[in-house]
């Protein structure tokens, strides 16, 4: 068994590690996209990001069977993913974009493991605002407030997923 220190320190890690991975999406994100695109329909992408996610919140559910909150957490998780496949559907989600779930829900919850609850929602919000902001700067990059809004629901998922 490692230590509580230990613990933080890995988690800590995985928190910079995925700032690293937002940074990096921000910067090469688009030919990262044209050359997945050319091997993987998007819809296929998207559902596997989907799948990834439901099957991480029936785990987690799995583990805390008995604790209420958790089962409001993990029925407001299930209507937004729900949500997100209806707007994927409905064309509001361009598939690509469902990376942004995962990237930034697995933010979320490192932000919740090293910071607690309102620390980690506001890091959520700065990575969401700040990665748009970075791309707006980048020459073949756009900044979106639809991206921004895509990050933020998809961070606070993360986040909410992780609440003890």
């Amino acid at each position: 068994m490692h230590s509580p220190l230990f613990a933080s320190g890995i988690h800590l890690l995985g928190w910079l590690l995925s700032i690293l991975a937002i940074l990096a999406l921000s910067v090469f994100g688009r030919s990262l996209q044209q050359q997945v695109t050319r091997f993987v329909d998007p819809m296929w992408l998207a559902g596997a990001v989907f799948l990834v996610l439901l099957f991480a919140l029936i785990i987690i559910k799995a583990r805390r069977p008995k604790d209420a909150f958790h089962s409001r957490v993990f029925f407001v998780t299930l209507m937004l993913l729900a949500a997100g496949g209806m707007a994927l559907h409905a064309e509001y989600l361009v598939p690509i974009e469902v990376v942004h779930f995962l990237v930034f829900s697995c933010y979320g919850w490192l932000s919740n493991t090293v910071f607690g609850l309102f620390a980690g929602i506001v890091s959520v919000i700065i990575m969401s605002v700040g990665d748009e902001v970075l791309q707006h700067y980048l020459p073949d990059r756009v900044g979106d407030m639809h991206d921004v809004v895509i990050n933020l629901i998809s961070g606070i998922i993360g986040v909410f997923l992780n609440r003890r």
